[in-house]
């Protein structure tokens, strides 16, 4: 009878890519076990089509003590000899507790976002030995599966990229984009302003460079007047209040394939893109690209930023806001042409 293993990796977005090399590895290690990935929903579409994995469980984070008994239920039903915490905190032990595992493995102590609960496993990896969030995968690797190959991609499927490929030739573009920008919600401490987002696509479009613009559902009101500005442009693209990830995925791989560079603010989107080895462009503030930046990619910082940046927090409490992320678009195209000499 093959082993059932879970996966708990609940959120957020870079953090659930940041797991992918787990998935893969325990893939190659036991090519035989049916393996299982417990996630919240909205970032469900990033694994439930990858190839070799069994089952995806949607926690539903808003869903109270119903929620957790309805995972309690389908966990249970899913039947896991071992189960794995790529985690570490409350949500991710109680889920972990609810597969009924007779072996529970997650990350150090010391590497748990809430230690208290780590209480929970019958064995841990080592603790990290370098300070980004990949190190901690890296370790639990390693201990669930010594000497396996290290990928970050989501192992997309040839007829993926030819819907992407059909997505592009649909749009009309006169040619393939360059630039792939990330929009993000202003009320973001990491959002890179709209205002600098408009300016850097006309800088592009003035060099008859394309730009593919890429949000979310919830950043779909923020952006009205960059839309109208390029409405009739057709080398100004929209990927917009699309949810499903594998489908970006498959779209960035495209894009990788005719050398664009991805930039963003330092969130889920530009971590996708650099484990689909795309070039990325991290547009750094309140984060420190060795604790979290893409990986591989490079950061930029505001030119004589503030003395408090990076302060590694989720609200600003400078006078002015955050002011960490007024990077001039002109920094930032001067900063992609130096990538492409």
């Amino acid at each position: 009878m093959s082993p059932r293993i879970l996966i708990v990796r609940l959120s957020h977005l870079g953090d659930c890519v940041h797991a992918l090399p787990l998935f893969h590895a325990l893939r190659e290690r036991h090519p035989q076990a049916e393996i299982g990935w417990v996630i919240q929903r909205e970032f469900q579409s990033l694994v439930e089509g990858l190839p070799g994995l069994s089952a995806c469980f949607a926690f539903e984070r808003e869903g109270g003590l119903s929620g957790y008994g309805r995972s309690w239920s389908q966990l249970g039903a899913f039947g896991a000899e071992w189960a794995i915490d790529a985690q570490g905190n409350g949500k991710s032990a109680a889920l972990l507790l609810a597969s009924r595992a007779h072996r529970r493995t997650g990350r150090a102590r010391s590497d748990w976002q809430e230690p208290f609960f780590s209480g929970v496993l019958t064995d841990s990896a080592a603790p990290q030995t370098g300070p980004h969030a990949l190190d901690a995968t890296r370790a639990l690797v390693r201990h669930v599966a010594p000497g396996a190959r290290w990928r970050t991609d989501l192992a997309i499927l040839d007829e993926e990229r030819a819907h992407a490929r059909e997505w592009l030739q649909a749009q009309g573009a006169p040619a393939m984009p360059s630039l792939v920008l990330h929009l993000s919600r202003p009320n973001d401490i990491r959002a890179w302003p709209a205002e600098h987002c408009a300016r850097l696509v006309e800088l592009c479009r003035a060099r008859g460079q394309g730009v593919l613009c890429v949000r979310g559902p919830q950043e779909a009101t923020h952006f009205a007047e960059l839309d109208a500005r390029f409405s009739g442009d057709a080398g100004v693209l929209h990927w917009r209040e699309r949810s499903d990830l594998r489908q970006l995925a498959a779209l960035l791989e495209v894009l990788r394939d005719s050398g664009a560079t991805f930039v963003g603010p330092d969130s889920g989107p530009i971590h996708l893109a650099a484990a689909s080895g795309l070039r990325t462009l991290c547009l750094a503030g309140p984060q420190a690209h060795e604790r979290t930046g893409p990986q591989p990619g490079r950061s930029l910082r505001r030119a004589g930023g503030p003395v408090c940046a990076p302060c590694l927090q989720r609200e600003c409490t400078h006078d002015s806001g955050p002011i960490c992320m007024q990077i001039s678009p002109q920094e930032v195209l001067a900063a992609l042409e130096d990538r492409e000499r």
